[in-house]
């Protein structure tokens, strides 16, 4: 069995992801960040910095629409 997990994007920037899971959200953030420690050895560059979190929302209130001002 095969299941597809359907990720909805949250951000206009594409940015942050949000997924429904039993009881709310798994959501997900993905940015690039510029680095530079020379002193160290380590070249000048990009890195990719992640994180995911469980937002609760048992009624599925948290309502979407792109584009929108907060």
């Amino acid at each position: 069995m095969t299941i597809k997990l359907i990720w909805e994007q949250v951000t206009n920037d594409g940015t942050t992801w949000r997924l429904r899971v039993l009881g709310g959200w798994l959501v997900r953030y993905s940015d690039d960040v510029a680095r530079e420690f020379q002193d160290r050895g380590i070249q000048t560059g990009w890195d990719w910095r992640s994180c995911m979190v469980f937002v609760p929302d048992q009624h599925k209130l948290w309502q979407i629409t792109l584009g929108e001002q907060s």
